[in-house]
């Protein structure tokens, strides 16, 4: 049946082959927050912060101060190191002289879930001969590079017409993997053995997942003392196969999953040797625009 009052963007029937699902018309951010609230999906759409988030009188709390030099480090008076972001169990001469990049990518997957689970789970439905870890890298890469074009459907990478300039994917992998293979693993693939909570859990079916990335990257990666916290949008275009769709009107791409992500914040780092440098300023970190009770 139909979804919406006005004509439907977004229908629920069986994507055809050679066919990629509709994206959502966006008609107007008011209009399109209250449709989709109605139709019962996440939308966040302020910038307000949480409510636990929200400046007390609490001692606690970060501590804003001007560019400028106090004649003491604080990070140094509180015991507080400046730690540069490393690898865990690769020291810094190797990966300067040349760790191999699909090692470097190796590092940073779970491994052990992509083969003791992804691969056992999706085995179970895959059609013909069993996915191998070397394939499901190869499958991956494939997702990669698509993910990097626009424009164009996925059997064009597997077409058998000549590559055109005008016409078609600038590429073809059919000497890594066929189509039809490919479709296969996507049409089997799964992500968790855990069975279905009692309780509606929208990200159940990738939530061991992300688990195990968090941890993984947890046992490979140290961060840097300046981490930045942020919101990143992973894009999608159907909000019948995205675990948890969400509308985010405030994002360049407003659709797909809302991750909060923490990463390095090397350009802050910078900054702050330069400010030192051009202070001729010896002790490091002595310029303090805001510091954390909890980055140690």
């Amino acid at each position: 049946g139909e979804l919406f009052d006005v004509e439907p963007t977004v229908t629920v029937q069986t994507v055809q082959e050679d066919e990629e699902a509709e994206m959502p018309i966006l008609e107007g951010v008011a209009y399109d927050v209250d449709r989709l609230r109605a139709e019962g999906y996440g939308v966040d759409d302020d910038n307000e912060p949480a409510p636990e988030n929200i400046p007390t009188a609490n001692p606690n709390l970060p501590t804003y101060d001007n560019w400028r030099f106090s004649g003491i480090c604080q990070r140094r008076a509180q015991g507080l190191g400046y730690e540069r972001a490393t690898l865990r169990m690769v020291s810094c001469d190797i990966v300067l002289n040349g760790l191999a990049i699909l090692t470097m990518f190796l590092m940073f997957i779970p491994k052990s879930f992509f083969e003791n689970v992804i691969l056992v789970e999706t085995n179970k439905k895959i059609k013909g001969n069993a996915v191998t870890f070397g394939e499901f890298l190869q499958f991956i890469g494939i997702w990669l590079y698509i993910s990097s074009t626009a424009g164009y459907n996925r059997s064009d990478w597997f077409s058998s017409k000549p590559i055109s300039k005008w016409d078609g994917a600038p590429h073809r992998f059919n000497d890594i993997m066929s189509g039809r293979r490919f479709e296969d693993i996507i049409s089997a693939l799964t992500f968790t053995a855990s069975p279905p909570p009692t309780f509606r859990d929208k990200f159940h079916e990738v939530r061991d997942l992300i688990k195990a990335w968090n941890a993984n990257m947890w046992a490979v990666f140290s961060p840097s003392w300046v981490s930045c916290l942020d919101e990143s949008m992973s894009k999608w275009t159907s909000r019948w196969t995205c675990p948890g769709w969400m509308f985010v009107p405030r994002k360049p791409w407003p659709m797909g999953n809302e991750y909060h992500t923490m990463g390095i914040d090397a350009a802050f780092q910078g900054r702050v040797r330069k400010r030192r440098d051009d202070a001729d300023q010896v002790s490091r970190g002595c310029w303090q625009p805001l510091r954390l009770p909890w980055m140690r």
